[in-house]
């Protein structure tokens, strides 16, 4: 089953990789992927499925199907519009309980305060699609059999500046 917990756990932990796109940070974002993916089962037992020239992993399901790819960049922008809040833009918990002190819309305050929401840079972006495709590699993990097909999942970096990443995936693919 799809746990929200998890998927919460996941976007904390790549939400703390700043990843900011063309600094020697960006990698942070692959490292917390990588780390992510080989805590999987599925993976543990097929280590060989995860490629690491570029951020992919291969789950292959109990029947033969087609392939899906889940694909996403990881890297972020700076965070300067987060002004005083700068510092902790990379926390989601953190940046979600202050960021009702930066100026925003009515519309914008109005969603803050009724605790719905997270914030934090790519909270908004891919940092949670990633995290929502690596709570899916989980679940069909546990039974690789419910899977009719196979799972391909590319995360790439550069999005941000000139999407080095997928120009580098796109042969791969």
């Amino acid at each position: 089953m799809i746990d929200k917990a998890n998927i919460r756990r996941n976007l904390s932990r790549l939400m703390a990789a700043k990843s900011i796109s063309g600094t020697a940070e960006e990698i942070q974002g692959a490292e917390v992927i990588l780390d992510m993916l080989r805590e999987l089962d599925y993976f543990k037992a097929h280590s060989e499925n995860i490629f690491t020239y570029i951020v992919a992993a291969l789950m292959c399901g109990g029947a033969a199907g087609d392939t899906i790819i889940l694909t996403g960049h990881y890297d972020v922008v700076d965070a300067d519009e987060y002004a005083q809040l700068k510092d902790i833009a990379f926390d989601m918990d953190a940046i979600t309980a202050r960021i009702g002190e930066l100026p925003m819309s009515e519309e914008c305050r109005q969603d803050y305060e009724s605790g719905d929401w997270l914030f934090g840079r790519g909270s908004a972006d891919m940092k949670f699609g990633h995290a929502l495709i690596i709570e899916l590699l989980r679940h069909y993990s546990e039974d690789i059999s419910a899977l009719s097909g196979n799972l391909l999942y590319v995360a790439v970096c550069g999005e941000e500046t000139n999407s080095e990443g997928m120009l580098t995936a796109a042969p791969f693919l």
